[in-house]
């Protein structure tokens, strides 16, 4: 769910223009699913990000650090740094 976020916050920052309804629908489906996870600020930024989790599913890596990183609370996931 954490990484369809993720791709859904750049396709709604791609569009250019966004209704402020469905923007307040959009925010609050984000409150109720995952309240803890933090939004991008910019299309810049959740490229950057969504490109770093295509890199590293296509090598065939753990990208759950990554998806942790955007957790207020660290997202709960088991990371082994070893």
């Amino acid at each position: 769910m954490d990484r369809f976020l993720m791709y859904f916050q750049r396709y709604i920052f791609s569009k250019s223009y966004v209704l402020m309804d469905l923007e307040f629908m959009i925010l609050d489906t984000f409150d109720t699913l995952r309240s803890s996870l933090i939004r991008f600020q910019s299309l810049e930024e959740a490229d950057e990000i969504c490109t770093k989790l295509e890199d590293r599913d296509a090598k065939g890596l753990d990208f759950t650090d990554i998806l942790a990183l955007y957790m207020k609370d660290g997202g709960g996931y088991n990371i082994d740094h070893h």
